[in-house]
C-alpha cells in the first residue's frame, strides 16, 4: 500500500535545491508531473510501474528483488576503478546510490534520463543523502541534452580515465527507440573524448614535435585561410577510400577541370592510377608510418597541394614534394598558439580523420555543393577499403570475423539495407554531422554508393552530378594562385621575435619550477626524517620552518600558475597527459581519504608531496623539450636569414646556395632543397655534395633507381661521400626495421612485410633485415605451399604476386634468400600462371626455378604436368622420368596423366602410362585396377580378366 511507502521527498528536496538547483528547478519550479505507480517489492524496496511508449506495463526493477541490479552495477566497475560512470536511465536510483557509496574511486558519475518524471518519484522513496551531496554526481532528464555542457566537469577524467557505461536496460523498455538514440549521442560525445585522451596519452610528446617542426619552415607555406572563399559556388569532390570508391572512381577523371577534388592521403596511389591527380590531398596522422601512404608515388604527385593538421609526421610535409602546403589549425591551445602568431584568424572544430579535413577545407574555401564520395563509415561488402588504398586491413573486414565480432554495429546503409560497422565509424558519421549542422546553407551530397547515410547530405549518385552540378570548366589552379597573390606572405624575423618571447616566459617558468621542486624535495625529506611529525593533526601543528616552507611553496605554486605561464602549460599540455593521470588519480585519493579520520592528515600530505614531486618531473621534462625545440627553430631561422640575405645581396652566390642548400638537407627540409639543387646542377653539375642531396632525397620519395644513380655519380665525383651514403643507407635500413617489428604481431602482415622489403630497398647490407627476411622467406613459402595443397590458392594469390613484383624489382632482395629459397617461389609463381592459362609465363618461372635447383623433384614433377597438360607427351614424359629418378614417389603423376588419358577416351595410351606408374608402384593394387577397367571398356576382355585375377591373388597373397 502506498503508506507503507518511506517519504524522503522534502529532505531530498533540499539537498536537490543546494546541489543541483537546474534539477530542482525542472520539477518543483515547472511543476514536474510524477511518472508511474510506487508499489513495494516482497523485500519492502519500492519498486515503479509505468506504461511504455507502446502502451504496455512495465515494471523498472526486479519484481522480487528490486535492488538486484546492484551487484550487476558493482560487478561492471571494479572497487579499485578511478574512472568514470556513465548511467543511461536509472530506474529509482538503486545502482545510483550504490556506486557512489561502494566505489569512492571513481571520478564522477553522469546520469542520463528521458525527463524528470520518474527521478520526481524517487526522490519520495529512496534516501539520497549522500548520493545528492556527492560532488561527483551529474544529472540530466532533458529529452535532448547539450551533452558537451553538461559533461564539461568531467572533460579531463573522460580524456585520462576508463569510462564505464552502463543502460540500465529496464528502463529501455519504456521507450526503446528514445533511450537508444539518447544511449548513442552520449557514447559518441565520450568515446571522441576518450579516444582523444588516449591519443594524446600515447603521441601526446609527439604531437607536440610535430607541430614545433612545422613552425621552422611556416613562412615557406599558407594558412588555409588564404583560401578563404576561394572556390565560392565551385562543386567539391571529398574522395574518400571506403570499399564503395571502387563502384565509381572511373568517373572521377571526368571531374577533373569542373570541380575541386580534395582527396584523402591514403586515397593518392589508387587516384594516380585512375590517371587523376587531385588537387589537394589532406593528412593529419602523427605517426611517421603514415608517410608511407603516399611515398611510393612522390614522382608523380605533380600539381598536387597538401593541407595538413600541425601535429601531421613531419615527413608528410618535409620529403613529399607538393605544389603548395596550406595549414589549417584547431582551438587546441598549442595550435591556437601558433596560428595567433601567423597572424592567423579562423580556428576549425579540429579534425578525427582526414576525411573530416576534407570538410573543413572544402567549407572555408567556400564550396558549394560538397560531394562526398567514398565515405561509407562502414564495411560495404566486407571490405575495410577501395582497391590500392594504402595501410589497409582487409582482414578486419572479413565476414566471419565481423558476423561473431560482438563489437560490430549494424547501421542502416544509404540504400536501407544493414550493414557491418563499428562504434568508431559512428563517432566519425556523428563529427561529420556536427560539421555539416554547424554550416548550413550549404549543399551537401552524399555520392557513396554503398555505407551510411550523413544526415544533412542529400544522396544522389555521382553520374548525376556530373550532369547536373559539374557542367562548366574551372581553373583550380588560376585560382588559387590568384589567392597567394593577393595573400601576405609569413615574416620570418615577426616569427623569431614572438618566439623569443615565448622562450624567455619558457626560461622563468623552468626556473620557478625548479625551485618549486627544491622546496617540495625538501619537505618531504624533512617528513620522512622525523618522527614527531606523526603526531601532527592540522597544517598548524606542524613546525614553523616546514610551515614556512610550504608558504613560500604556495606562493611559487601561484606564481608558476599566473597568466603567462598558465599559457605555456596549456600549450604543453598534451606532452603530460599521463602524468596528469596519475597525479589526479593520487590528489582525488587524497581528498576522498578524510583527515579527520583516524589521523590520516599526515599520510595524505606525504601522498600529496610524493604526488608534487612525480608531476614536478614530468613537468621539467616538456619544459626543457619546449626550450630546446624553441631554441632550434629561433636558430635555425635566423640562420637561413643570414644566407638568404648574403644571397639577395649577390655574395659569393654558389656558396651561399650551397650553405642554404646544407642547411635546409641537414634539418630534414628536402622540399626545401630540391629547387636549390636544381638551380645549382646549371653552376655546379658535377658535385659531390649535391650528388648525394639528390641521391638522399630521392631514396625518401621512394626514387631508387634515381637514388642509386645519383649516389653512384657522388662517390665518383667525391669519394669522401661514400661514408655518408652508407651512414644514410644504414639509418634507412635500421628504420623500416623498426617500423617493420612495430607492425608486426604473431606473424608477419602485409604492411610489415612491406616495410621490410622497402627496407631492404634501402639498404643492401642490414644483418637485423637479412635476418628477418629469412625467417618471412620461410613462413610465406610454407604458406602459401600449404595453400596449394590444401587447394586455397585464392587466399594467397597477392602474397605471392608481392613477392613476385619484389624478386623482379628489389635488387638487393636475392642476396638475402638462398638461392633454393628463391627456386621454391619462383615454382610457386610457375603454377600460378598455370592457373592462369599463361603457360609462357608458366614456363618461363619454372625454368628459372630448375636453374637456380636443378635436383629439386618437385620442379620436375610440375614440369611434367605442365607438359602433360600441354599435350607434349614426350616433354613431359621426360621430365616425369627426371623427377622419378630423383624421388620415386612422383610416379604417381603416371596414374595422373592415365586418369587424363581414360576420360579422353584414350584407354591404350592409358594402360601405357598406368604400366609406367606399376614398373615403379608394383604394390599399387588401385593401379592394376585401372588397368584392367582400361582394357574392359577398350574391349579387351581377356586381359582384363588376366589382371582382375592378379589382382585378386595379390588381395589373398599379400607380402
Amino acid at each position: 500500500m502506498l503508506t507503507e511507502l518511506p517519504d524522503f521527498y522534502e529532505s531530498n528536496l533540499k539537498l536537490l535545491k543546494k546541489y543541483h538547483p537546474h534539477i530542482w528547478s525542472s520539477i518543483v519550479e515547472k511543476d514536474c508531473v510524477p511518472k508511474g505507480e510506487l508499489f513495494l517489492g516482497p523485500n519492502g524496496q519500492p519498486n515503479l510501474r509505468v506504461i511504455s511508449a507502446e502502451g504496455v506495463e512495465v515494471t523498472l526493477h526486479n519484481q522480487d528483488r528490486p535492488d538486484r541490479e546492484v551487484s550487476e552495477a558493482l560487478n561492471l566497475v571494479p572497487e579499485d576503478s578511478t574512472g568514470v560512470v556513465i548511467l543511461i536511465g536509472m530506474g529509482l536510483g538503486y545502482m545510483l546510490t550504490a556506486l557512489l557509496e561502494q566505489r569512492p574511486l571513481i571520478r564522477h558519475m553522469a546520469v542520463f534520463d528521458l525527463g524528470p518524471g520518474i527521478f520526481n518519484q524517487a526522490l519520495k522513496v529512496m534516501d539520497f543523502s549522500k548520493t545528492l551531496s556527492d560532488k561527483r554526481l551529474i544529472l540530466s532528464f532533458d529529452h535532448n541534452p547539450n551533452i558537451i555542457q553538461i559533461l564539461a566537469p568531467t572533460d579531463k577524467a573522460l580524456q585520462l580515465e576508463m569510462i564505464h557505461r552502463l543502460r540500465h536496460l529496464q528502463s529501455f523498455l519504456q521507450d526503446e527507440t528514445s533511450y537508444e538514440e539518447l544511449d548513442d549521442k552520449v557514447f559518441g560525445f565520450i568515446n571522441s573524448r576518450n579516444i582523444a585522451g588516449s591519443t594524446d596519452q600515447k603521441f601526446g610528446e609527439r604531437f607536440i614535435k610535430n607541430r614545433l617542426t612545422v613552425i621552422k619552415s611556416i613562412h615557406h607555406n599558407h594558412l588555409l585561410e588564404t583560401l578563404k572563399g576561394c572556390f565560392h559556388g565551385i562543386p567539391a569532390i571529398l574522395v574518400a577510400g571506403g570499399p564503395s570508391l571502387d563502384k565509381n572512381i572511373h568517373l572521377l577523371p571526368a571531374l577533373k577541370n569542373k570541380a575541386v577534388i580534395i582527396a584523402v592521403d591514403s586515397v593518392l596511389p589508387s587516384l594516380l592510377n585512375h590517371e587523376l591527380t587531385p588537387h589537394f590531398i589532406t593528412a593529419i596522422d602523427p605517426q611517421q608510418l603514415n608517410y608511407e601512404k603516399i611515398a611510393d608515388y612522390a614522382a608523380q604527385a605533380n600539381g598536387v597541394s597538401l593541407i595538413a593538421a600541425p601535429y601531421v609526421t613531419p615527413e608528410i610535409h618535409q620529403f613529399f614534394p607538393t605544389s603548395n602546403i596550406f595549414w589549417t589549425f584547431s582551438s587546441k591551445p598549442i595550435e591556437e598558439w601558433i596560428n595567433t602568431m601567423m597572424d592567423g584568424k579562423i580556428l576549425t572544430f579540429g579534425s578525427s580523420t582526414s576525411a573530416h579535413l576534407n570538410l573543413t577545407a572544402a567549407i572555408i574555401m567556400g564550396c558549394s555543393p560538397i560531394v562526398f564520395v567514398g565515405q561509407d563509415l562502414a564495411y560495404s561488402g566486407y571490405k575495410d577499403h577501395a582497391a590500392g588504398v594504402t595501410l589497409s586491413n582487409p582482414e578486419s573486414a572479413e565476414k566471419d570475423f565481423l558476423d561473431k565480432n560482438p563489437d560490430t554495429v549494424w547501421i542502416d546503409g544509404i540504400d536501407n539495407k544493414k550493414i557491418p560497422s563499428n562504434r568508431s565509424f559512428l563517432s566519425m558519421k556523428n563529427h561529420f554531422e556536427t560539421i555539416v549542422s554547424a554550416n548550413p546553407g550549404i549543399h551537401y551530397i552524399n555520392a557513396t554508393e554503398g555505407g551510411a547515410h550523413i544526415a544533412g547530405t542529400e544522396v544522389l549518385l555521382l553520374e548525376k552530378v556530373l550532369d547536373q552540378y559539374c557542367t562548366e570548366k574551372v581553373d583550380i589552379t588560376y585560382l588559387v594562385n590568384t589567392a597567394l597573390q593577393k595573400a601576405q606572405r609569413l615574416n620570418p624575423r615577426k616569427t623569431i621575435n614572438k618566439l623569443t618571447t615565448t622562450l624567455q616566459t619558457t626560461n622563468k617558468l623552468s626556473k620557478s619550477v625548479s625551485k618549486y621542486d627544491e622546496l617540495i624535495q625538501t619537505i618531504r625529506n624533512s617528513f620522512k626524517k622525523s618522527k614527531t611529525l606523526s603526531s601532527c593533526r592540522r597544517p598548524g601543528d606542524l613546525p614553523l620552518n616546514i610551515q614556512k616552507k610550504i608558504g613560500q611553496a604556495e606562493i611559487l605554486e601561484s606564481k608558476m600558475d599566473c597568466n603567462d605561464n598558465m599559457k605555456i602549460w596549456k600549450i604543453l599540455e598534451e606532452g603530460t597527459m599521463t602524468d596528469v593521470k596519475e597525479s589526479e588519480r593520487a590528489l582525488h585519493k587524497v581528498k576522498s581519504n578524510p583527515e579527520k579520520d583516524s589521523g590520516k592528515f599526515i599520510s595524505n600530505f606525504i601522498q600529496n608531496l610524493d604526488r608534487l614531486v612525480n608531476l614536478n618531473s614530468a613537468r621539467k621534462k616538456i619544459l626543457s623539450l619546449f626550450q630546446r625545440e624553441l631554441t632550434h627553430i629561433i636558430d635555425f631561422q635566423l640562420k637561413e636569414i643570414s644566407i638568404q640575405d648574403n644571397i639577395q645581396k649577390k655574395l659569393k652566390t654558389k656558396d651561399n646556395l650551397l650553405k642554404l642548400a646544407k642547411h635546409y638537407f641537414e634539418n630534414k627540409k628536402y622540399v626545401l632543397v630540391q629547387p636549390i639543387l636544381n638551380h645549382l646542377e646549371n653552376i655546379s653539375p658535377n658535385h659531390g655534395e649535391l650528388d648525394f642531396y639528390k641521391g638522399a632525397i630521392a631514396a625518401v620519395q621512394s626514387r631508387f633507381d634515381q637514388s642509386e644513380a645519383y649516389f653512384q655519380k657522388a662517390r665518383m665525383n667525391d669519394p669522401l661521400t661514400i661514408n655518408r651514403i652508407d651512414a644514410f643507407r644504414n639509418k634507412m635500413g635500421d628504420l623500416y626495421f623498426e617500423i617493420s617489428t612495430k607492425c608486426k604481431t604473431d606473424t608477419h602482415t602485409n604492411l610489415s612485410r612491406k616495410m621490410l622489403f622497402k627496407g631492404i630497398r634501402h639498404c643492401g647490407k642490414n644483418p637485423k633485415l637479412a635476418q628477418e627476411i629469412d625467417r618471412l622467406a620461410d613462413n610465406d613459402s610454407d604458406t602459401i605451399k600449404s595453400a596449394i595443397e590444401t587447394n586455397t590458392f585464392n587466399k594467397v594469390e597477392d602474397l605471392l604476386l608481392t613477392w613476385l613484383k619484389e624478386l623482379e624489382e628489389n635488387r638487393h632482395l636475392i642476396s638475402y634468400i638462398n638461392d633454393k629459397t628463391i627456386a621454391i617461389f619462383y615454382h610457386m609463381f610457375a603454377i600460378l600462371f598455370f592457373t592462369k592459362n599463361n603457360m609462357d609465363e608458366a614456363f618461363n618461372n619454372l625454368e628459372i626455378a630448375l636453374k637456380l635447383s636443378p635436383e629439386n623433384p618437385d620442379f620436375f614433377a610440375t614440369a611434367a604436368d605442365f607438359f602433360f597438360s600441354n599435350n607434349d607427351f614426350d616433354s613431359g614424359i621426360l621430365y616425369l622420368n627426371k623427377a622419378v629418378a630423383l624421388d620415386k614417389s612422383h610416379a604417381t603423376i603416371w596414374e595422373k596423366l592415365g586418369d587424363r588419358l581414360q576420360a579422353e577416351g584414350k584407354c591404350q595410351d592409358a594402360i601405357l602410362a598406368y604400366e609406367q606408374g606399376t614398373i615403379l608402384l608394383p604394390d599399387n593394387v588401385n593401379l592394376l585396377k585401372k588397368i584392367g577397367d582400361c582394357y574392359r571398356e577398350n574391349g579387351q576382355l581377356k586381359p582384363a580378366l588376366e589382371v582382375y585375377k592378379l589382382i585378386k591373388n595379390l588381395q589373398n597373397n599379400p607380402k
